[in-house]
């Protein structure tokens, strides 16, 4: 059975299924063809992740095994495809709206399963929607704050027009220096007030009901979804 959906291909391109094979047998993939194969295993490779200054700053006598956000976005997506193509699912949709995650969510053999989706902006309202229907789906919005500076504060309305309080956690997203860990809170603090206070004062939601959401946001839906012990009060 081919691993692979037949596709139209130049009479001049390689086919997969016509390879000879690696210099170091392997008993075939059923899910991946030999070159899909090829590519997935460079995408996790020592080597590559030593690609120095791709997208963060880091300084190379500290060491070259690092992730960064090109490292991680590519290996992610790597894994969103294998699991799409195992699934008889969409290959392209995986790298892009969360809403191609309803066939696996609806699972009946994955009932139960709690999954996080992290990094959602800008499909935050997809992913929004998504935790409102699926009771084990939960979601942040890193990298939209504090990356995406004023628009995080409207992913931030929006999320909360479908996401219910205790599926929301916090994120920032900050690696390494203790200055972006300060500011991307400072940020996602004044984005959920406004937020908040925009529910109350067109009273959706009264003040009380919008502290507590606040401290479900911050700190609590976190400790309740990875058992975390309780730390200090907010």
């Amino acid at each position: 059975m081919a691993v692979e959906a037949a596709r139209a291909r130049a009479p001049f391109a390689s086919d997969p299924s016509l390879s000879r094979g690696r210099r170091h047998a392997e008993p075939p993939s059923g899910t991946r063809s030999a070159y899909r194969r090829d590519c997935d295993r460079i995408i996790h490779a020592a080597a590559f992740r030593r690609l120095t200054y791709k997208t963060q700053v880091f300084v190379f006598h500290e060491g070259d095994h690092y992730r960064t956000r090109l490292t991680h976005t590519l290996e992610v997506m790597q894994i969103a495809r294998a699991l799409a193509r195992a699934l008889g699912l969409d290959e392209d949709l995986a790298e892009a709206s969360p809403l191609g995650l309803r066939p696996l969510l609806r699972e009946e053999r994955l009932r139960g399963l709690r999954v996080v989706l992290l990094h959602t902006y800008p499909y935050h309202r997809e992913a929004a929607y998504l935790c409102s229907v699926f009771p084990g789906v939960y979601m942040d919005l890193s990298l939209a704050i504090p990356f995406a500076a004023l628009d995080g504060v409207r992913a931030m309305r929006e999320t909360f027009g479908l996401c219910p309080t205790s599926k929301l956690l916090y994120a920032s997203d900050a690696t390494r220096y203790p200055e972006v860990y300060l500011v991307a809170a400072t940020l996602h603090r004044e984005a959920l007030a406004e937020a908040l206070d925009e529910l109350v004062e067109r009273r959706i939601m009264r003040r009380a009901a919008a502290v507590d959401a606040g401290r479900q946001v911050l700190a609590e839906n976190a400790r309740r979804l990875y058992r975390l012990p309780n730390g200090p009060a907010l």
